[in-house]
């Protein structure tokens, strides 16, 4: 059974609990940078002890413009409004929201014009646009696209790495991890005194020993 490092025991037993989690809230509860319990996953990838999972996470937010429209809703909204039942078009141009809004109207075929007055079409409404700019995480992917066309909308990508435990992961969990901290080099003093034989002495791998070193257990170091 290979030989595991202490940061790999305790990268396991920390997930052993979440069966699969994001490797930055895994980071928090080991107290460790996120950089640091990736590597360690991928190193007991490698060992068929737990699976990574990259995966990449679409955020939206309001832009300052967008965050004005959550209160006043989006300029074809008012402007639709301001039809109600029909209105002159030399009127609705005084809207405040006219130029921007009465595009957006045309557009999306919603009102008509016919002899200078202006009507909205059968069913018009702007219902699904107000409801992706108010849930973004929930609204139409089209609809969300395009308010962020239209500067509405921010989008930014996080990159997610997920871990999960493997069968085996979980066979060497309930096997027992030893967790103490390791010593990899031994003074003087715990040689005559015998306090080495107390250690949790690091383990090395023979075979990735650098060719013509004698390195093949802990160093003794003077103290």
């Amino acid at each position: 059974m290979t030989e595991l490092t202490l940061n790999e025991k305790r990268l396991l037993a920390a997930l052993a609990g979440e069966k699969e989690t994001d490797a930055v809230h895994l980071a928090g509860k080991m107290h460790t940078p996120p950089e640091s319990v990736l590597q360690w996953a991928l190193l007991s990838q490698d060992r068929g002890l737990i699976r990574v999972l990259r995966r990449s996470k679409k955020d939206f937010e309001p832009t300052e413009e967008g965050r004005q429209y959550l209160e006043s809703g989006l300029p074809e909204t008012q402007v639709l409004r301001a039809i109600g039942n029909g209105i002159q078009l030399s009127e609705l141009q005084k809207h405040p929201a006219f130029k921007i809004g009465f595009g957006q109207l045309r557009k999306k075929r919603l009102i008509t014009v016919t002899d200078g007055r202006v009507m909205k079409n059968p069913g018009a409404s702007t219902d699904d646009d107000e409801a992706s700019l108010h849930d973004m995480e929930h609204g139409d992917h089209g609809r969300i696209q395009e308010l962020v066309r239209r500067g509405l909308l921010r989008q930014s990508e996080e990159i997610q790495n997920i871990l999960s435990i493997t069968d085996e992961g979980t066979l060497r969990v309930n096997a027992g991890l030893d967790l103490r901290e390791e010593t990899g080099t031994l003074t003087r003093d715990q040689i005559v005194s015998g306090g080495w034989k107390n250690a949790n002495l690091r383990c090395y791998d023979v075979a990735k020993v650098p060719k013509g070193s004698t390195r093949e257990s802990p160093i003794l170091t003077s103290g």
